[in-house]
This record gives C-alpha cells, sequence and structure tokens, in this order.
C-alpha cells in the first residue's frame, strides 16, 4: 500500500510543472525580447529576398565569424580575423563569384536569385566548395600555426572545421531561400502555379519559412518544455541543461506544426516545391521530422565545442540568449539537411532543374 502511495506521489511530482525561479523568469523574459527583435529583423529580409536578404545573411556571417574567431583567445590579433573573413567569405561566395564571372546576360547576372543554387554547366548543385578554397585555408592555419607558437595544431582543427561548417552551412541558407525561384521557373515567370505577381512573391518565401520555422519550433518547443517540465538530464556531459522533455517536446512541436501545414498547402496544389506534392506525401513527413532531430545535432555539436573551450556562450550580443552563433548552430545544420535532402529526392524523382 505504501509502494503504490510513493509510485502515484512520484508520478504526480513528474507530471507536476516546475516552478521557476528568479533567474529561470528573467532568462524567459530576456529570451522573448531578443526573440521579437530577431524575428522582427528576420521577417523582412526573408520575405524581401532577393538582394536583402543576401545583405541580410552577410552581416550575420561576419558577427558569426567574430564570434568563432574570439573563442580560442582572450585576445586575438585583428589579421586573424581579416584572415578568416576571407577563407570564410570564399568558401561560402565562390560559387557566385564564379557564376558572375561566366559568359551570361548582364540582366540574369545582377539577379541574386539566378546565382544560388550553384550553376555549374546547366545543372544547380546544393553545395558546391572550392578546392582551391579548401586547400587555401588548410594552407594559411598551418602557416600561422608554424611561425605562432600560441597557435596549435587544436587551432588549426578548430579554424578549418569552422571554416567548413559556416561555408557550407550559409550557403544551404542561401540555397534554400533562392531555390524555389529554379524549381517553379520564377525567374522567367513560366509556371503553372503562379497567376500573379504577389503569389510569385509569396511562394518564393514558403519552402525557406517552413524550414526555419521548424528548426526554431524545435528550439523554442524544447526550451519551453525543457523549463517547465524537464526533468530528466538528456545528455549532462555536452549540454546539462537539455532535457530529454525538452527533447521530445521540441521534435513534436516543429513536426506537429510543420506537417500540418505543408500537408495542407500541397492539398490544395500549393507546395512547398515540385517535388513535395500531395502524392509525394512521405517525402514531406521525412523532412518534417528531419528538420528537428538534425537541427537538435547542431546544437548538440555546437554546444560539444563550447564545452571543450570551457565557454558557455559564442558571446553576450543578445544577452542571456548569446551570441549569433548560439542561436544559428541549430540552423547551420539544419538548412543543410533542408537543402541537402530535396536535391538528393529531386536527383531519385529525375527532376534535374534543380540538381
Amino acid at each position: 500500500m505504501k509502494n503504490n502511495e510513493e509510485k502515484k506521489n512520484n508520478l504526480k511530482n513528474e507530471l507536476r510543472p516546475n516552478q521557476l525561479d528568479e533567474k529561470q523568469k528573467k532568462s524567459l523574459g530576456n529570451r522573448l525580447l531578443y526573440g521579437f527583435i530577431l524575428v522582427g529583423t528576420a521577417i523582412p529580409a526573408y520575405v524581401l529576398g532577393g538582394w536583402f536578404f543576401f545583405a541580410y545573411s552577410i552581416l550575420f556571417l561576419f558577427i558569426a565569424i567574430y564570434e568563432v574567431t574570439k573563442v580560442p583567445f582572450q585576445k586575438f590579433p585583428v589579421v586573424l580575423f581579416i584572415i578568416n573573413i576571407i577563407i570564410v567569405c570564399s568558401l561560402v561566395f565562390w560559387p557566385t563569384l564564379k557564376f558572375l564571372l561566366l559568359p551570361t546576360k548582364s540582366a540574369e547576372a545582377l539577379n541574386i536569385n539566378s546565382v544560388f543554387p550553384f550553376v555549374n554547366d546547366g545543372f544547380y548543385s546544393e553545395v558546391w566548395l572550392s578546392p582551391i578554397a579548401i586547400a587555401f585555408a588548410l594552407g594559411v592555419y598551418f602557416t600561422i600555426s608554424v611561425f605562432k607558437k600560441d597557435f596549435s595544431i587544436m587551432n588549426v582543427c578548430y579554424f578549418f572545421t569552422m571554416a567548413l561548417l559556416l561555408g557550407i552551412g550559409f550557403q544551404c541558407i542561401l540555397g534554400v531561400r533562392y531555390l524555389p525561384f529554379r524549381a517553379f521557373n520564377l525567374l522567367d515567370g513560366s509556371n503553372e502555379y503562379i497567376q500573379t505577381s504577389f503569389f510569385k512573391y509569396f511562394h518564393s518565401v514558403f519552402f525557406v519559412a517552413i524550414a526555419i520555422g521548424g528548426i526554431v519550433l524545435t528550439d523554442v518547443g524544447a526550451y519551453i518544455f525543457g523549463i517547465f517540465f524537464g526533468k530528466h538530464k538528456l545528455n549532462s556531459r555536452i549540454s546539462p541543461n537539455k532535457t530529454v522533455e525538452g527533447f521530445v517536446g521540441g521534435i513534436c512541436t516543429s513536426f506537429v506544426v510543420t506537417f500540418t501545414v505543408c500537408m495542407i498547402a500541397a492539398n490544395f496544389g500549393k507546395p512547398l516545391l515540385p517535388i513535395y506534392s500531395i502524392e509525394n506525401w512521405y517525402l514531406i513527413l521525412i523532412l518534417c521530422l528531419g528538420i528537428p532531430f538534425v537541427s537538435t545535432l547542431g546544437d548538440f555539436a555546437f554546444s560539444a565545442i563550447k564545452r571543450f573551450f570551457g565557454i558557455k556562450d559564442f558571446s553576450h550580443i543578445l544577452g542571456s540568449m548569446g551570441g549569433i552563433m548560439d542561436r544559428i548552430d541549430s540552423i547551420i545544420f539544419g538548412m543543410m539537411f533542408v537543402l541537402i535532402f530535396t536535391t538528393f529526392v529531386s536527383n531519385i524523382a529525375g527532376n534535374i532543374y534543380y540538381f
């Protein structure tokens, strides 16, 4: 009888929401404030697209490079920051420069929507890193380690890895935003999906909105379920604040919302992309389920990096939310999954228009 009472009490404690202390309440309020600021600046950039989104991405990229550069050092030489800018930008924007150097119509060259995904002999690739840029990055970082005694091999591996992650990640972020212009032939307006100029404008945002929305909902859901119901640690070695309840809550929140929206849109003949039609509902399911899992992996990957260097956040530019890298870690991994998975299933289906 006593054991039954103890089990009931334990079950009640498990289901009872956590009581927030003053620090947690302040952190929640801070996150909401900065969250609204980020959303308020991000939505116009994402909706307007074109060069507006391009410039917005560059701003975040430069801040991310600064945060990445200062992690191993209390004080770092400005020249290292400049070197990292050159290396990362060469990885991100080399496809753009290569495209602009190709013999093409000037009007198309000035249309950023025609550049991403990368154009290569008439085909479109989800991501492309220049072997020259990669070799240059390795050479530079190893040269620094030879002549600068406090720049160890660990630093070489760290900066090279972060350069690749930022290079691939931001290419995929740009690619997801501009991919619908190729997939729906929005560049010339010759597509049955597009009836008016407004819908053409709107439909280019739908794909990236679902991708970003799924990633953000994972983070928000995990945080809310974690602080109110989190009682079991998920991986205290890497991220001591993350809980099993938060993890499950984030996955479910993201999947339910994005899958429902995508299925409703596809059912009315307005899919994310032609490949994500109502007939291919299983692809929508995999996409919407994969986004929260992979974005959570990105969160853990960057948490492991921070744990290695003994820091909590990459910076404090966003108060208790940390820095830009702390907010885009899951976005980098999530967008890589979205673009690579979309390209893979499109190739299988034979839709090589955005290969």
